[in-house]
């Protein structure tokens, strides 16, 4: 296959308030990009003006993704594996997209809360549970999504935050903009304190210098699927092992890793040092 750009795919993860979600709007439409909003289906049903925020930005073009109906830990949970509990999963998809389409919402995609499922016979029963009623489902890490012979490049949620290095953020933006037909998706919590809308920004127009296509969930699975991408099968999926989850850390933290280790030989030294000089 030809090079092919990389398709980058904005999903504001919970869109959990007005001014969030208003934030995340302005800064896409000043771009010229339409995002994802992953809505709580509870959040939506509960608050009026959030409900009526985002049928205004589905009108607008952007996409909204059902990301279930309370987010809860009891039932999300990436330990238990019985089949009760997916069975409480699947009634929270169901009672989300029922919340959601009454209040005049399409929803076609499903955002995974948690993303990682730990379990490879677990997973797939998650994965197929939701494909049956979700054509496109994706996570924030990509660890569901890595078949054989297609790519998903993804940045997690660290490089909407404010406390790391955006200097480490544009050299993983860059480099992942680089793979010949890869889904870059960047996931931003808005409602956090923490989120800092003008690393977003930046990280747009990084994206943009870089060649890459902007797409919602659903249109960049199917640009995707029309390169010759074929569907993700629940068995095919990976997981992510304690060695993944520490190399991806020092790969993309090498810088701050480098200084700390040089900081810790140094401050060692000293101390040998300080032990080793001769006594007045």
């Amino acid at each position: 296959m030809s090079h092919a750009a990389t398709v980058v795919t904005i999903v504001d993860d919970d869109t959990e308030n007005v001014t969030s979600v208003s934030t995340v709007r302005d800064i896409a439409e000043r771009n010229g990009i339409k995002v994802t909003f992953a809505a709580i289906a509870r959040n939506v049903e509960r608050d009026a003006a959030l409900a009526t925020l985002l049928l205004d930005c589905q009108s607008a073009g952007h996409e909204i993704a059902s990301h279930s109906y309370s987010h809860s830990p009891n039932v999300w949970s990436r330990r238990q594996r019985s089949k009760s509990q997916l069975a409480k999963m699947e009634q929270e998809i169901v009672r989300a997209h029922t919340v959601l389409t009454n209040l005049g919402f399409r929803v076609s995609s499903f955002a995974y809360p948690y993303g990682n499922f730990k379990g490879r016979e677990y997973r797939s029963a998650i994965l197929s549970m939701v494909a049956e009623h979700y054509p496109v489902a994706f996570n924030s890490r990509g660890g569901d999504n890595k078949p054989d012979g297609t790519h998903f490049q993804y940045v997690g949620r660290f490089p909407m935050r404010s406390h790391d290095s955006f200097t480490m953020v544009e050299r993983f933006l860059r480099s992942t903009a680089r793979e010949d037909n890869s889904w870059l998706v960047l996931m931003t919590h808005s409602g956090k304190n923490n989120f800092a809308a003008e690393e977003l920004e930046a990280a747009i127009k990084i994206c943009k210098s870089s060649g890459c296509v902007f797409a919602t969930a659903s249109e960049a699975a199917q640009m995707l699927r029309a390169r010759g991408w074929r569907s993700i099968s629940a068995d095919a999926t990976g997981e992510n092992s304690l060695f993944d989850e520490l190399y991806d850390f020092i790969k993309f933290h090498l810088p701050v890793v480098a200084i700390a280790l040089l900081a810790f030989v140094l401050l060692i030294a000293l101390i040998v040092g300080r032990l080793n000089r001769p006594g007045p």
